[in-house]
């Protein structure tokens, strides 16, 4: 006697059609980005670059570059500067952004953050991202760093942002990039709607 197949549940659907990935890093050293850049265009992926100002300042090229091939342009800024309010430095750091690539963002990884930086960047306008996944604490550089943050995607439904700050080279993530490709998952440039 022939069982039917039960039916899959849509839990069991997403998972085996792979989860889309929103890869967050910081963009503060131009030989590192360059790298990362390097190993995003290689397997077609996306991913977002948070910009400091030093970089927006000295990085004209990579960032044209990222513009062209479609990775998602940021500002990254410090909310605890006592110097300049998060408002200040976001509107220096577009005015840096403009002039290297005549365009300007809205996507804004607020470092040292605790609320009210964050209500004054969404006042102004901007789109705080905040990660599902903040592995900025652990550095992506190998095989198994790239396997332990693939299991903790993986843990999670549905589409996962995740932050992984400025420790990362080029070796991690294109273990994680195959990898992800393996489980059938799609790194995107996340957007100021998504």
């Amino acid at each position: 006697e022939t069982v039917p197949d039960e039916p899959q549940t849509p839990e069991e659907t997403e998972e085996t059609e792979g989860k889309n990935v929103y890869l967050c890093m910081l963009a503060s050293d131009g030989g590192t980005v360059e790298a990362l850049l390097d190993e995003l265009d290689r397997k077609g992926d996306k991913a977002a670059f948070f910009c400091t100002e030093e970089f927006l300042t000295q990085e004209g090229g990579l960032l044209r570059r990222m513009m062209a091939t479609g990775q998602a342009v940021g500002l990254a800024v410090d909310a605890s500067d006592p110097e300049r309010s998060v408002t200040e430095q976001l509107l220096a750091a577009n005015e840096l952004l403009y002039q290297a690539t005549c365009t300007k963002t809205r996507l804004v990884i607020l470092e040292n953050e605790e609320g009210q930086g964050l209500q004054e960047a969404e006042r102004a306008g901007y789109r705080c991202v905040t990660a599902d996944l903040d592995r900025s604490a652990y550095a992506l550089k190998g095989t198994s760093a790239a396997d332990s943050l693939l299991r903790r995607i993986t843990a999670r439904r549905g589409s996962v942002t995740v932050w992984l700050g400025e420790r990362i080279d080029a070796t991690g993530l294109r273990a994680f990039l195959e990898a992800a490709e393996d489980a059938e998952d799609r790194c995107l440039a996340i957007t100021e709607t998504t």
